[in-house]
């Protein structure tokens, strides 16, 4: 048994109470405790009493749970926030193992990886189809168009549109991202989508292949084919990496089969729109027309100068023997 008052060990014979049953349980639960938990034996106030040795055993245990607790939501904060960085890492392996399997060449590999990285910093690999697909109607629409109608808002042919026609066109938009130097449609290729441009410079090229303009985010292209099927009258490159949003023109035709009141407001904007890029262009031909000119008549000029002093010249040659004479 255990001296109460030097906490040492000591024998029946030399004069100590016998200990009850119940006190060896607890100071055996005591001395098990301290030799699981960190606290150990230490150097600190020993129990003596019963009751001593049962309040040190609620502490230690009410510490062990406070320590427990404390560590886990911390473990789980950093969990939280290397989530994406777990769902990218796995992701990236998913695409490695493809690329194995399908024997992809390394550069088409590389290219997988290069569109995985850029679409995971441009979104951090969130589904919200997903997402918004777990709720009612009326709060999935509300989500769609806090996302997308300031970007729908930009377009000019969108400008005037009404509210609920523009939630159906943002729960109709589909991300798309493109590398610097890749085509979100060629020329003389049927068209059956708009694009909106969320981020990134995308430039419009003419079928011959010559710069025709420059877009940037707010930017869109490709609206006739919103109208009906026609073919591209020219190419849309991205000149640096781009987070794009397309809508088919069949996800447009359901949209303004639903708000019909929406068709003529529409159709006019983009009739407008195409004036003022024909406008645009003209400015432009004719810009570039007088700049030709004036270099034409500068270049007359110049010559005109140019054989004028060499006549002068010719003069003061055939005057030259005359003084001499």
């Amino acid at each position: 048994v255990r001296d109460e008052e030097e906490g040492d060990l000591c024998s029946v014979e030399e004069g100590c109470a016998p200990p009850t049953l119940g006190s060896l349980y607890v100071r055996s639960l005591y001395w098990a405790l301290s030799s699981m938990s960190p606290m150990g034996y230490g150097d600190g106030p020993r129990a003596i009493t019963d009751l001593e040795f049962a309040l040190s055993i609620i502490v230690q245990v009410t510490g062990a749970c406070c320590s427990a607790i404390i560590f886990s939501r911390v473990a789980q904060f950093i969990n939280q926030r290397d989530a994406a960085r777990l769902r990218y890492d796995c992701e990236k392996k998913a695409i490695s193992e493809f690329a194995s399997f399908q024997l992809l060449p390394p550069p088409m590999s590389a290219r997988l990886h290069d569109y995985h990285a850029f679409h995971f910093a441009a979104s951090r690999d969130y589904d919200v189809e997903r997402v918004a697909g777990l709720l009612p109607p009326a709060l999935r629409g509300e989500i769609y168009l806090h996302l997308h109608e300031g970007l729908l808002r930009q377009v000019p042919i969108f400008h005037r549109a009404d509210k609920r026609f523009i939630q159906a066109l943002a729960k109709a938009l589909r991300p798309q991202v493109l590398l610097a130097g890749d085509y979100a449609f060629n020329a003389c290729e049927l068209g059956d989508a708009a694009f909106f441009i969320d981020k990134g410079v995308v430039q419009l090229l003419s079928a011959e292949g010559s710069l025709a303009d420059t877009l940037s985010p707010g930017g869109y292209f490709g609206e006739s084919a919103l109208l009906g099927s026609k073919r591209r009258a020219g190419s849309a490159r991205a000149a640096s990496n781009c987070v794009l949003f397309s809508l088919s023109a069949g996800a447009f035709q359901a949209a303004l089969g639903e708000h019909p009141e929406q068709r003529a407001v529409v159709e006019r904007a983009i009739e407008a729109g195409r004036d003022h890029s024909a406008a645009r262009r003209w400015d432009a031909a004719l810009l570039t027309a007088r700049r030709h000119s004036t270099h034409s008549d500068a270049r007359r000029s110049s010559d005109r100068l140019r054989a004028e002093g060499r006549g002068d010249e010719g003069e003061e040659s055939k005057d030259a023997p005359d003084a001499a004479t």
